[in-house]
């Protein structure tokens, strides 16, 4: 049985392209909400090939902003309920495409060493059907 907190896609694995940008889901891999700063890091694969941290853009409650940008967005939360919207710009692919997903978020609230919080790690890869938008 796989945990919440090890998922960040869910089915159906449905991708869309607009233009020369890919969009997909993913939810907050944790069993509570948390504030938007807590995204550390979204590494991407998409066929094999890693994806630069600058293609990427991650909306969430209608707000596009990049993995950077997050650490600011410490009054806004990523609820557990709602889909985040990743979008990679710059991308080509076919009418599938391998997505692996590596997420870096902390739980503000488990701290493990003087002024450090937990480190959570989720890793998933699945095949997106591609649609266009």
């Amino acid at each position: 049985m796989t945990s919440v907190t090890n998922i960040v896609f869910h089915p159906p694995f449905e991708a869309r392209v607009t233009g020369d940008v890919l969009s997909f889901g993913i939810s907050e891999p944790w069993y509570r909400s948390l504030p938007i700063s807590c995204i550390v890091d979204l590494e991407l694969r998409i066929d094999g090939q890693a994806v630069p941290a600058d293609a990427i853009t991650i909306a969430i409650d209608g707000i596009d902003r990049t993995i950077a940008e997050c650490r600011d967005a410490v009054e806004s939360y990523w609820f557990v309920q709602d889909l985040a919207q990743i979008h990679v710009r710059g991308i080509r692919v076919g009418a599938t495409a391998d997505v692996m997903a590596h997420l870096v978020t902390r739980i503000p609230y488990i701290m493990v060493g003087p002024n450090m919080a937990l480190p959570h790690h989720t890793v998933q890869a699945e095949r997106f059907q591609v649609v266009s938008a």
